[in-house]
């Protein structure tokens, strides 16, 4: 009797394991689904993309998770944007470490401590001075592409210690979305 029982606990544990694999396979569906539907609902994207396409490029879309920024600086930087916590921690104490270059432009009464505090925080949005603080840190120039607008380059590489000029490139769309820009050849 107790063997029936083990049998029957054996098949349950499989029939959760199946119902957890299928339930992971739905939700990752579920989100490439959303990040598809997110640029085709974009009115703008076939221009921004044509824009992209005439200099060599394409974007490589990211998570809108409030990780973007973290997320499309870790896939240029290594390829891997599931390393965002990582950058967003480093980009933090950057920031720190170097108080007197960013604790001027705190805008809207908040401290420079509150701020690094919130920024800290995983799906807190980073902005320019996490962009700056990014192109210092890894000593690269951040190139950020957007629609019908002018490239704007963040230069960090001056600050290289190995004398490499490594160059990043992300977008900035939808006046809140970064994505990673890639060359059409990746």
């Amino acid at each position: 009797m107790a063997r029936g029982n083990d049998k029957s606990k054996g098949q349950r544990r499989d029939e959760l394991e199946r119902k957890r694999d299928e339930r992971v396979r739905r939700n990752a569906l579920k989100k490439e689904k959303q990040i598809k539907e997110y640029l085709n609902n974009d009115e703008n994207f076939a221009s921004f993309k044509n824009q992209l396409e005439c200099i060599g490029y394409k974007i490589k879309d990211i998570m809108g998770d409030g990780n973007c920024l973290f997320r499309a600086l870790g896939d240029q930087l290594n390829g891997d944007h599931t390393s965002h916590l990582k950058h967003r921690k480093e980009t933090v104490k950057y920031m720190r470490d170097h108080h007197d270059d960013f604790a001027p432009f705190m805008e809207d009464g908040i401290t420079f401590e509150k701020h690094l505090e919130q920024l800290s925080k995983p799906g807190v949005y980073g902005g320019n001075d996490s962009i700056v603080a990014f192109a210092r840190n890894h000593g690269a120039d951040v190139v950020i592409h957007q629609l019908n607008e002018p490239r704007w380059v963040i230069s960090g590489s001056q600050y290289s210690t190995s004398g490499q000029r490594i160059e990043l490139h992300i977008s900035y769309h939808n006046g809140e979305h970064y994505s990673s820009v890639r060359r059409l050849s990746d």
